[in-house]
């Protein structure tokens, strides 16, 4: 090997960085630096959601004050966000790794913070929404920076057992932010017209705007880079790509780990996502008690519930979480499927408002089982630098997987349905009849079984990682410095936990 680079060597360079620690009492404990990162992470997340969510609450009332917007352009509003930050997730991750957790973060607020001020700026009833395009687009891509950062920046923080608390906090944060804006936004522009639409997106703007100002005095003020990545040094960004391919080519038997959580993910979050589209329309047509709260009630019981099971899971699990992850897919597969066969509807509208709650209760205990066990493990599996540039494969995945099923499933399903009401020569679209969301509700069932199905086959099949140690490994100047590493240590024989 190269002698330059050896001499460049230290022992932190290849020094295996334990999973749980060697004391894992101590890695377990909560520091005053974790209290703060878990509480001031998610509200940064929170935030976020508060301003741009606006858009997705109030497309009713765009439509009916901005009436020169065709029906491609409002799609592309939606479509568009969506597959900037599909393109972004992983760019993302690189950034964060080159810049830090905090800075992204705030970078990213700004992001989203401008990209509401552009939409603002073209809320006028004569403009055709090519403002609110491509503010959307700006927002998607500093939504897709952010989530990429507040995961890295939480588990980076975290033992591996209090990960499952991180991410159920930022899925807390997400649902109450949701929750809120479903009652803000229509409380201000209003339900019915006319709408008082620009009073709305300046409500929005000013909640980026503030937001933004929070999360720079939040990262100024508490810090929130991880101890084992202070300093000024952090990978490059070419490093940062260099170092990643290097230790997937090392670690085959935890890449094949990663690769069958991706496949999990993709199945389960096409399951979960992709309905988002008809959830509120579904579940009004069981004609349920207080019909307005069923647009987001499924997210906010999904959001509330994930910290209390992220805690339950991480400390108090007497044994592995993965022996859990089959019945995620098994929860949203049986919910989904009773809702398809109708089961319940038949009873009296409080019975078949409580039987509806099982359902949705179902889908977001099944969801959250998934997330706390799964998005962690990008971070368990991978070296604390590299938290950043895994976790948005996961991400990509789970986007793709819900767009793929709305675009080649879904989209088909409703202008069929549309098709058989011209045909017939009635007057309707679909949603009119609880009957047309038959062929997808077939369909979310059978992603989560597939989900199920690959879970036990993963528990069944895992390679066994004890022979392979999580070590990080810096991108040298050397071909053989890499290798050199890594012999290293295979010498200490540090077992995985």
């Amino acid at each position: 090997s190269d002698p330059k680079a050896k001499a460049k060597m230290t022992a932190s360079d290849y020094e295996p960085q334990k999973r749980d620690g060697a004391d894992k009492k101590k890695d377990n404990t909560w520091s005053k630096g974790k209290l703060t990162v878990i509480a001031a992470v998610p509200l940064i997340f929170l935030l976020m959601g508060l301003g741009d969510e606006w858009f997705s609450v109030s497309k009713k009332a765009i439509q009916g004050y901005m009436v020169n917007v065709d029906s491609i352009t409002f799609k592309n509003m939606s479509s568009w966000q969506k597959y900037a930050k599909i393109a972004l997730f992983l760019p993302g991750g690189f950034f964060v790794a080159w810049f830090g957790g905090g800075n992204m973060m705030s970078i990213s607020q700004t992001t989203v913070a401008i990209g509401i001020f552009i939409q603002f700026l073209d809320v006028q009833p004569e403009n055709v929404g090519m403002g609110l395009l491509w503010g959307r687009i700006v927002t998607g891509v500093g939504k897709a920076c952010m989530m990429g950062a507040t995961e890295a920046t939480l588990y980076t923080w975290m033992s591996k057992d209090q990960r499952p608390f991180a991410k159920g906090m930022l899925l807390g944060a997400g649902g109450v932010s949701q929750m809120t804006t479903s009652f803000l936004y229509p409380a201000v522009i209003g339900r019915s017209a006319p709408y008082n639409l620009p009073l709305g997106v300046l409500v929005a703007a000013v909640v980026g705007g503030v937001a933004a100002v929070l999360t720079w005095m939040i990262h100024f003020t508490c810090g929130l880079s991880p101890p084992g990545l202070k300093g000024k040094k952090r990978l490059g960004f070419t490093q940062a790509f260099t170092a990643t391919f290097q230790w997937m080519g090392n670690h085959p038997k935890a890449m094949v780990h990663l690769t069958l959580f991706w496949f999990i993910t993709g199945f389960t979050e096409a399951c979960w996502g992709s309905p988002k589209v008809e959830y509120q329309s579904l579940f009004v047509a069981w004609d349920p008690l207080f019909p307005d709260m069923f647009g987001k009630v499924h997210k906010f019981i999904q959001g509330l519930s994930a910290p209390f099971i992220g805690a339950f899971l991480g400390q108090y699990l007497t044994f592995d979480r993965l022996y859990l992850l089959p019945f995620s897919g098994l929860l949203m597969g049986l919910a989904w499927g009773a809702i398809y066969l109708e089961w319940g509807l038949a009873l009296g509208q409080a019975s078949r408002t409580l039987v509806l709650m099982v359902y949705i209760v179902m889908l977001g205990l099944g969801y959250n089982i998934f997330c706390v066990v799964v998005f962690p493990k990008s971070a368990d599996l991978t070296p604390k630098p590299l938290h950043a540039l895994m976790i948005p494969v996961s991400m990509i995945i789970g986007h793709t997987s819900q767009n793929i099923v709305l675009d080649a499933i879904m989209g088909p399903n409703m202008k069929a349905a549309d098709a058989a009401y011209t045909a017939a020569g009635i007057r309707g679209r679909y949603g009119d009849r609880l009957s047309d969301y038959s062929p997808n509700l077939k369909v979310y069932s059978m992603l989560g079984f597939v989900a199920a199905i690959l879970s036990i086959i993963f528990l069944c099949f895992k390679p066994d990682l004890s022979e392979e140690p999580k070590a990080f490994v810096k991108p040298l100047e050397s071909k053989d410095g890499y290798k050199e590493i890594r012999d290293k240590v295979a010498e200490t024989k540090e077992p995985r936990v």
